[in-house]
């Protein structure tokens, strides 16, 4: 469970600037004050007054951030965004929940903004659904949303619609995904429907998978509800419900296990799973997995391995060797524990270097990214561009072209062009634009310029970005990297040109 601990320095520390992992480093921080004052070990680790001055910092970029209209936008510049402003409301409840810290006044005003879109879109289906006289339903959006009330219960029925969405809940919650069941069941429980939540549980319970080394879990659906969707988000909504409604700690205690497991070989693989698994993995009750911090014996060849740079309180440690040091009996692995519970691993590794130049083109079928250096010259006819054909000149103005194609649409993608190390952006403030009716954030940094797109619909889109020659010599171009932040499992990445400068 230290992974979760270890976890929080990376949410403090992500480098990208959008309202959600603005909120993802305040809630590290506050998650980190609070467990410091509970746990000496914890508190040895995290300084108090660097963590409170983060969380004024980080609620103050929010409260800037927020448009016109109240919401949060993806990124500061931006249209406000349902779906961003639902996942930060949904954090700061379960902040405040977990460690009774209060909710920012100024975040009323997202939550008031947020409800009335709501209660719109809920009007307009209700009356399009009496119009071709059909039943009316619910979206997986409308279910989070009833489940952010039900930290409060403050949805009364007289609250235009809101009656509507508990009894259509209730009726028809097994047309809904895994992650979606569970929230549903906290916020039946909550708002009074036991009977529904207890069927709800029932259910999931039947549909587990259950294994001596991974616990207890479920096999990956083949969508998830919503942009934040993955299979750490279902596992953790499987966990707060089990908490929550059937106060079942057997049965949580064996969903944490898949967590951890996962975390093992992979990664909570992003900033909005991480946060998910750290609550579910710290919110307390059920075994304590932080507990005892006996270190594990692994012997290699039958030599034990050196219990070197061991991290405080983690129980993790860590040796290597090099080059010739490796015998073949070293394959010859053993790891014991004296720990009487929690789970126990430890893993090998061998790590190289490789010329970027020789790395190959990944293009998935469901995406794909390119990257071409173009000279730009000025003619009588205008600026055109031209492919390199030779060496550039000192002065030279040299074009990135990204093209980049999907197909489908994904939302909140991340581009990173890294560029030669003899070329200076022409362009180095970071704006957010509108381009062939795509809007997105660019910003220039150290070695890339990195792009967030808010949407990226399906088909080809072409980005280009303009770089001073500085440099005599011989450089490598870089790569493109593009990935959709939420779901990173679709990402492509481009080839590396050389790039050469003559005088």
């Amino acid at each position: 469970a230290w992974y979760a601990v270890e976890s929080l320095p990376y949410l403090m520390g992500f480098p990208h600037e959008c309202c959600e992992q603005t909120f993802s480093r305040y809630y590290a921080n506050a998650l980190a004050a609070h467990l410091a004052k509970i746990d000496n070990r914890i508190g040895a680790v995290y300084d108090a007054e660097r963590l409170k001055g983060a969380q004024e910092k980080c609620l103050a970029k929010l409260d800037a951030a927020q448009t016109d209209d109240g919401l949060y936008p993806w990124f500061a510049g931006g249209n406000g965004d349902m779906s961003i402003s639902l996942y930060i409301l949904i954090g700061f409840e379960r902040l405040q929940a977990r460690t009774g810290l209060e909710v920012p006044a100024d975040v009323d005003r997202v939550r008031e903004a947020l409800d009335e879109r709501v209660l719109e879109q809920v009007a307009r289906r209700l009356a399009a659904c009496q119009r071709q006289k059909r039943e009316f339903y619910l979206t997986d959006f409308d279910v989070r949303w009833l489940y952010l009330h039900s930290f409060r219960d403050d949805l009364a029925d007289d609250v235009k619609g809101a009656k509507l969405l508990v009894d259509t809940l209730e009726k028809t919650w097994t047309e809904f995904g895994i992650e979606t069941q569970a929230r549903a069941a906290v916020a039946l429980h909550r708002m009074g429907r036991t009977g529904a939540a207890a069927d709800i549980l029932k259910s999931l319970k039947e549909r587990a998978v259950r294994s001596e080394e991974f616990g207890l879990y479920y096999k990956r659906e083949g969508f998830f509800c919503d942009v934040f969707g993955s299979a750490v988000m279902m596992q953790v909504a499987v966990i707060a419900a089990f908490q929550e409604v059937a106060n079942d700690w057997a049965t949580v205690d064996e969903l944490r296990v898949w967590l951890l497991k996962q975390k093992q070989t992979t990664a909570w693989n992003s900033t909005v799973s991480t946060v998910e698994a750290i609550y579910a993995l710290l919110a307390g009750g059920g075994t304590d997995l932080l507990a005892g911090d006996a270190l594990a014996t692994v012997t290699l060849g039958g030599t034990e391995a050196p219990k070197t740079n061991a991290v405080q309180g983690s129980g993790t440690y860590s040796a290597s060797w090099r080059g010739a040091e490796v015998k073949p009996e070293m394959g010859e692995i053993v790891l014991k524990s004296d720990q009487p519970k929690g789970i126990v691993w430890g893993g090998v590794n061998w790590t190289y270097l490789e010329n970027v130049e020789k790395v190959r083109l990944s293009a998935p079928k469901e995406l794909r990214i390119e990257k071409r250096y173009f000279r730009k010259v000025c003619t009588k006819d205008g600026a055109r561009l031209e492919p390199i054909t030779g060496a550039l000149k000192q002065g030279d103005e040299l074009v990135s072209r990204l093209k980049i194609r999907c197909d489908r649409v994904l939302e909140y993608v991340h581009i990173q062009d890294e560029r030669p190390s003899s070329a200076e952006p022409m362009d180095v403030l970071t704006s957010y634009r509108w381009q062939d009716g795509v809007g997105y954030c660019q910003s220039t940094r150290d070695t890339a310029t990195h792009y967030y797109i808010d949407r990226l619909n399906k088909g080809e889109f072409v980005l280009e970005t303009s770089y001073r020659v500085q440099q005599c010599g011989t450089f490598t171009g870089g790569l493109a990297q593009i990935q959709c932040m939420y779901a990173p499992e679709f990402t492509a990445h481009s080839t590396s040109e050389r790039v050469e400068v003559g005088r």
